[in-house]
């Protein structure tokens, strides 16, 4: 019975030490270099307001949560941007409604992702001449 005990014993310590040895880690920590930072990535929605290709930029007029109000906004748009939806961000006009994804480097947006929701709709075209048919309104 003692020799048993021990038997058990001595399994029990060399399955214990074994297992501390699966959890060291192989090889060398790798370290985080500081001239490459993570890019905190965030979104944002809105309406495009106008389109400046000549300086890279676009302005669009979105909600902000923490004033609770619409605000225009301008956003450098970074030359390897992606589009959804559109050809290139230079297509886009007045009155789309996009998503954007940005990234802020020295206190400006850079539009990295743009995808066209909506495009804004077209004025109904009427021949010249001819007057857009009046709409009645219905009394009460």
């Amino acid at each position: 019975m003692l020799k048993g005990i021990i038997l058990i014993t001595v399994c029990v310590m060399a399955v214990s030490f074994s297992a501390t040895g699966f959890c060291q880690e192989q090889g060398a920590p790798q370290a985080v270099s500081p001239e490459q930072p993570a890019e905190n990535t965030e979104y944002s929605e809105g309406t495009v307001l106008s389109v400046n290709a000549d300086a890279n930029e676009i302005a669009i007029t979105e909600y902000d949560w923490n004033t609770d109000a619409e605000v225009n906004v301008t956003y450098s748009v970074d030359p390897a941007v992606q589009v959804e939806n559109i050809a290139s961000w230079k297509d886009l006009a007045a009155g789309n409604y996009i998503d954007i994804e940005y990234v802020v480097k020295d206190s400006k947006r850079i539009a990295k992702y743009i995808n066209l929701y909506q495009q804004a709709p077209e004025a109904p075209a009427s021949p010249e001449g001819e007057e857009a048919p009046a709409t009645e309104e219905m009394e009460e």
